[in-house]
């Protein structure tokens, strides 16, 4: 249940008692819409190396994230992004045809070189870093 509310988000109102649909009711109740086959999804996985307790390894996790997108025929629709780059690594060698996306929060030393250590196909950095690595980005559009 999500009733939390974010510092970043201030408009959010909580609701109590609503269960976080899984990812394969999303795509079961997308599906069933008259134009659900036309959808892209774009998914973040929510894992933290960090805090190992509260998610299977990484490797389990892609696997697992790669059946669901495979059962519901969305894999050549979806991308698959995270922070966390064990995710993406072990989600393109069970599905190399899935799109990978790196996140970024802080700006790394080498944009190209994480994105490529991560085997991603796109790179994600949050808004706010954007504005402090305008060299480095210039590179990223030429990967």
């Amino acid at each position: 249940h999500c009733t939390r509310l974010l510092g970043r988000f201030p408009k959010q109102k909580p609701i109590e008692r609503r269960p976080i649909p899984t990812l394969a009711e999303v795509l079961t109740a997308v599906a069933r819409h008259p134009r659900g086959g036309a959808v892209r999804f774009n998914i973040e996985t929510k894992i933290d190396p960090r805090k190992p307790a509260l998610a299977p390894a990484p490797d389990r996790f892609a696997q697992l994230f790669v059946d669901v997108l495979r059962r519901a025929k969305v894999l050549d629709r979806s991308v698959i992004q995270s922070f966390d780059p064990r995710t993406l690594v072990a989600a393109q060698k069970i599905a190399p045809s899935l799109t990978r996306s790196i996140l970024l929060e802080a700006p790394p030393a080498d944009v190209v070189a994480t994105a490529r250590a991560a085997a991603n196909e796109q790179i994600k950095p949050a808004l706010l870093i954007i504005s402090k690595i305008p060299k480095r980005m210039d590179r990223t559009f030429s990967l």
